[in-house]
């Protein structure tokens, strides 16, 4: 009987000191943590036609949790905390971000962002640039819209250069280990190149517009049996949108070329030609016996050591 009593009471007290999933932290950023339930309740409210992509690229929305939290603790930082009336209009159960501090987000990053202008002389530029879109209109009709235009432009570029120095001045954390479980299971043909112990060279575009996967053709070409040395991947994003947003891919055909540790040696955006494809081997360091008619290596983008 003793000994019944003493295994029910271990029993017990391994299931009270049991963690619940729901409670795993998922990150942290100074001392407020991010956990399962918040995840979970937070994607539940994410529409239907965002919330597919999140569910396969789940290390994005845990990032977009960490930007909202960074905004909200620099909001608290400028405004004080809720009142209490704010403060009680949300449940003590509820796992998603109180929404009066959508307000208070709001005006941080428009009181870091409005003070961008666009001159007339940059819209007369943009118009000059692109008068054969602008459907025959003067220049003083599409002056307004315009500059409304350049200046979200601006404002977006700013707000992210914003945000990215409040995560600088933070103290992130984040559970890598089961971010790790997350890409793990998600289709990676970088990651499962890099395993080669070599160079990567991978083309990003999308399978349904021709002139990107011509570009997949003309590397191939290019790299003419050097796969001794580099290893060419093809990364469809209509398949693997997840891995357009890890390598900030904001045109199709991109080439990326990456040393064996997958450190970024080289890009070329646009990518349209056996001579840009070329250039941007060389300018990665990698010799091709493909010779580019025209020198371009200057208009290749290479990383900031």
């Amino acid at each position: 009987m003793r000994k019944f009593v003493l295994l029910a009471l271990a029993v017990a007290l391994a299931a009270g000191c049991s963690k619940s999933p729901e409670k795993t932290v998922l990150a942290k950023v100074g001392d407020k943590e991010i956990t399962l339930a918040q995840f979970n309740a937070e994607l539940a409210q994410v529409p239907d036609k965002y919330k597919q992509q999140f569910l396969q690229d789940k290390e994005a929305f845990l990032d977009e949790l960490i930007v909202r939290e960074v905004l909200r603790q620099e909001a608290e930082r400028q405004f004080g905390p809720l009142d209490s009336t704010a403060a009680a209009a949300q449940s003590d159960t509820a796992h998603t971000m109180n929404p009066a501090w959508f307000q208070r987000i709001n005006q941080v990053v428009k009181n870091a962002t409005d003070t961008v202008k666009v001159s007339l002389a940059e819209a007369r530029d943009f118009y000059n640039k692109r008068n054969a879109e602008m459907g025959g209109r003067s220049f003083g009709e599409m002056a307004p819209v315009i500059q409304a235009y350049l200046k979200r432009q601006k404002q977006q570029v700013l707000a992210a250069a914003y945000v990215d120095t409040l995560k600088a001045h933070a103290v992130i954390w984040k559970n890598q280990k089961i971010i790790d479980k997350w890409n793990a299971a998600l289709e990676n043909p970088i990651r499962d190149a890099l395993k080669g112990d070599k160079p990567v060279a991978a083309l990003f575009a999308v399978s349904d517009f021709p002139p990107s996967m011509q570009a997949w053709s003309d590397l191939q070409t290019v790299l003419g049996g050097k796969e001794d040395q580099v290893k060419p991947v093809l990364v469809d994003l209509k398949q693997m949108p997840y891995l357009g947003r890890r390598y900030e891919i904001m045109q199709v055909p991109t080439l990326i070329v990456l040393d064996k540790d997958g450190k970024e040696l080289s890009r070329k955006v646009g990518a349209t030609s056996t001579d840009q494809l070329a250039e941007t081997l060389k300018a990665a360091g990698i010799e091709v016996a493909f010779q580019p008619a025209d020198t371009t290596s200057a208009n290749v983008k290479q990383p900031k050591p």
